[in-house]
């Protein structure tokens, strides 16, 4: 629902606005971690979506940009990485479809020609394939969306995985998809789930899968690494 998005994503700008003054933030990093639309892939979304797959991308990557260009009012620089998840692949069965062939890039593109005069905001291009890769005060961060990762592990996985092909050793993990909160460590390394913007969908709710609407903002020093972490709720 459109008009839902809208007033969560307002929700969400404004609390957001209002940490980011409260830490006297300079640079916000924004993660875009996929599944920004429903798509095709399960029936019963495609049912209850008010719009067409397409009419969805175009609607949902204007509003992150008008987000994206709000909260660059706030700081001196802002940085948007972005993955793409599972729901805009180009094929909706997954083992007739590659993973990497996903409509879901197209908003990084038109983020960067949509806000090419803005310059506050760099749209950074990933050289790490799905994951997203930043440093932030000395800490390595690597985000996925996350349907590809056993959450648990994910930390373990990731770490042998760049330490072995980039020489990187990771701090902290962040992926979606699950659609609620958690949090793991293991090996000293932390791994965040985040909550989706939509919250519970008919699909999600014919498996039992609750959670409420919501995203999540962390703040970074260079003494503490994450210093704490907002659960902004949106509903």
């Amino acid at each position: 629902n459109t008009d839902i998005c809208r007033r969560r994503v307002s929700q969400l700008v404004t609390k957001t606005i209002q940490y980011l003054r409260q830490h006297e933030i300079d640079t916000l990093h924004v993660l875009l971690l996929g599944d920004a639309a429903h798509g095709a892939i399960h029936t019963s979304c495609r049912v209850a979506s008010e719009e067409e797959t397409c009419e969805q991308l175009m609607q949902v990557s204007e509003i992150i940009a008008e987000v994206i260009n709000r909260l660059s009012q706030e700081v001196c620089e802002v940085n948007v990485y972005s993955t793409y998840g599972n729901h805009l692949r180009t094929v909706q069965n997954k083992n007739d479809s590659s993973h990497s062939d996903n409509m879901e890039k197209i908003i990084p593109w038109w983020l960067e020609q949509r806000l090419q005069n803005n310059n506050r905001v760099n749209i950074v291009r990933s050289d790490y394939y799905e994951f997203i890769y930043l440093n932030v005060h000395g800490y390595n961060i690597v985000a996925a969306h996350g349907d590809l990762e056993k959450f648990k592990s994910f930390g373990v996985t990731v770490n042998t995985l760049f330490n072995k092909k980039y020489n990187k050793t990771i701090d902290y993990t962040i992926s979606a998809d699950k659609h609620h909160i958690e949090e793991f460590e293991q090996m000293g390394i932390e791994s965040i789930l985040v909550r989706s913007l939509c919250g519970t969908d008919a699909y999600a709710n014919n498996i039992r899968a609750y959670s409420a609407p919501g995203q999540t903002l962390m703040i970074f020093s260079p003494d503490e690494g994450r210093e704490c972490t907002y659960n902004i709720k949106l509903d």
